[in-house]
């Protein structure tokens, strides 16, 4: 039921529902490696007995100073036939934020959302609703937005190229890795050295290599431990979401890298997509927040290793200083949203001393950015 709701919310041009559809809800909202019985999803079911609404409830366990807590995460929240009950929506809201548990997040949530939230005790973190866009191909940037928005124009990605290449020796900003005469020479993939932005504090003496996705869960918990508010990661849970996240087919190959510092220590990590000739699109970094820009670096170098028009992703507070330095564009992506009764988390919202968001919130499923709907 709660799968043939998604079809006709979210893929209204689409009357059949794909029976993979339901097993992976199954999968993400009832069997997840954390479930807990008191944190459930919710449906609404009309007075004609169908149901009419859903709002997915993803647990995740974190701790505070030590302290365990735990947190709900708010995902694809779905209404149809609003205008038999305009409040339905809002009682589900109401229903979740009045859970057990002792934070409620929300990510990319629309504005209907955010007026639901709000007159319920919820605040918004703004920073955290923000993507930033670095562009390395002005061109082909102009071009896939184009071919994206018109596939008839796919053709121009093939012509942007040659005009790019004439127009980078005139760019500023960044060192470019692959220009004549840069301070920092490319080395071959797995062992990329990452140039720091102009300006940046950064040397340029960390290295990337890849990894496979699930393989960043040797590196993540310790890259999250100066922050207050963190996920308590197990590492088969953290396998498990990290498995989801890089099946993201609509945003094209998974990359993942862990970053080494000075020590030849890993300091951080980060995963994203390359589609060919496209964005790369940075799902989420992990690296304390005196390692971000190294980690930066590296994103950057790979998407100009790897031929990206343009690197994207979600502003996370801790990296706002560092993705300015390295002249990065940023846009309103969505409301992100808090709700917490223990005014130290709040506090540690506030401050951005809290990694939450990406495989700590909601974009890690399938459900955005995959053909499985």
């Amino acid at each position: 039921m709660v799968a043939g709701l998604f079809m006709r919310v979210f893929r209204q041009g689409r009357r059949d529902t794909p029976p993979e559809l339901a097993a992976y809800l199954a999968a993400v909202f009832l069997d997840h490696p954390w479930r807990d019985p008191d944190l459930e999803s919710l449906v609404y079911v009309a007075p004609d007995g169908a149901v009419r609404g859903f709002i997915g409830l993803l647990p995740l366990r974190m701790t505070l100073g030590g302290r365990p807590l735990r947190a709900a995460v708010a995902s694809t929240l779905m209404m149809e036939g609003a205008a038999g009950d305009p409040l339905a929506g809002a009682r589900l809201v109401r229903a979740f934020l009045q859970g057990p548990q002792d934070l409620s997040f929300g990510e990319a949530a629309s504005d209907v959302a955010r007026r639901m939230w709000l007159p319920l005790g919820a605040r918004t973190l703004p920073l955290r609703g923000l993507c930033w866009t670095r562009i390395l191909r002005p061109v082909g940037f102009a071009a896939d937005v184009a071919a994206r928005r018109m596939p008839a124009l796919g053709a121009l990605r093939m012509l942007a190229g040659p005009l790019d290449r004439i127009a980078r020796p005139r760019r500023g900003g960044a060192p470019d890795v692959t220009a004549r005469g840069a301070d920092v020479a490319p080395a071959a993939r797995g062992s990329d050295v990452a140039p720091a932005a102009r300006g940046s504090d950064v040397a340029p003496a960390a290295r990337g290599s890849d990894v496979a996705p699930e393989d960043l869960a040797s590196v993540i918990p310790g890259a999250l431990q100066r922050y207050a508010l963190r996920p308590d990661f197990e590492l088969p849970v953290l396998r498990w979401l990290l498995s989801h996240a890089a099946r993201k087919e609509l945003r094209g190959t998974p990359v993942a890298r862990v970053v080494m510092g000075r020590q030849g220590r890993p300091v951080g990590g980060w995963l994203g997509h390359l589609r060919p000739r496209g964005v790369l699109r940075v799902m989420q970094v992990f690296s304390p927040p005196s390692e971000a820009g190294a980690v930066l670096d590296d994103i950057l170098a790979e998407g100009e290793r790897a031929g990206a028009v343009a690197v994207s992703g979600p502003n996370q507070p801790e990296l706002t200083d560092a993705l300015q330095l390295r002249g990065c564009l940023f846009r309103h992506a969505g409301f992100t949203l808090a709700h917490a009764r223990d005014p130290a988390v709040t506090e540690a919202l506030q401050r951005s001393d809290a990694f939450v968001g990406g495989i700590a919130g909601e974009v890690w499923v399938r459900l955005s950015g995959s053909d499985l709907a």
